[in-house]
């Protein structure tokens, strides 16, 4: 059936339909792809959070799909209620294990952010470990702003999992970072030639960085990307 889109009717049809074959895709077919885009479904064309959650959750616990157990963690999380704080992480873990590299990121700060609000948590330095670990994940899988964490992470330090600040870790998180498109770690990279922190001067390379930094900011002004859309 041929559709107008021009015409609100046949909009109206058009969604419909849809609807009907996701529902089918996901429920008789069990086509887990398909269940997503059902979630979605009901998340942007029906504003049925609810539904939206539920479908989610069910395509992750049933098959791994892991944007559905990101779109779940992401959802519960924006509910901001400090009782599902463990199942937020759970799903973004599931998540990273299905390999999602901003589920990582996501399950990195919120296991973080765990362990700072609770500085009497008996598992608090395996579960800062943990978080780390799951930040140089999402840092090597090719997330930008997790490679800027990690050098913000080594500029501060944790003393208590023996992070000590370390500037030539910085410039090497930094240096991925811009490698992966993170404007912000461009630009520290920059600064670090320009000053010799971390490493010699090298005008050349502060210069390479900066510009870098110049192309990137160029680029999401074209598009309207802002800094944080690759998440």
């Amino acid at each position: 059936m041929a559709y107008d889109l021009r015409k609100e009717e046949d909009v109206k049809k058009y969604l419909h339909n849809l609807g009907i074959e996701y529902r089918y895709g996901c429920y008789s077919e069990k086509n887990p792809e398909i269940c997503h885009l059902l979630g979605m479904y009901f998340d942007v064309i029906k504003k049925n959070t609810e539904q939206a959650k539920k479908v989610y959750k069910v395509n992750c616990d049933t098959y791994k799909w892991s944007q559905s157990c990101y779109k779940y963690a992401y959802m519960l999380d924006q509910e901001r209620k400090p009782e599902s704080i463990d199942e937020v992480i759970n799903y973004f873990l599931q998540g990273c294990e299905s390999g999602l590299p901003k589920s990582c990121y996501f399950a990195s700060v919120r296991m973080g952010s765990k362990a700072e609000k609770n500085p009497d948590l008996p598992n608090r330095n395996s579960v800062l470990t943990k978080a780390i670990d799951l930040m140089n994940r999402a840092c090597d899988e090719g997330l930008g702003r997790a490679c800027y964490n990690l050098s913000s992470i080594y500029y501060h330090g944790i003393p208590e999992i023996n992070i000590q600040k370390n500037l030539q870790k910085i410039l090497e998180y930094s240096k991925k970072g811009c490698e992966f498109k993170y404007i912000n770690s461009c630009t520290n990279a920059s600064l670090m030639y320009l000053k010799g922190e971390g490493t010699e001067k090298n005008q050349e390379l502060a210069d390479v960085f900066r510009g870098k930094a110049n192309e990137l900011f160029k680029q999401m002004n074209e598009t309207g990307i802002k800094f944080e859309e690759n998440l």
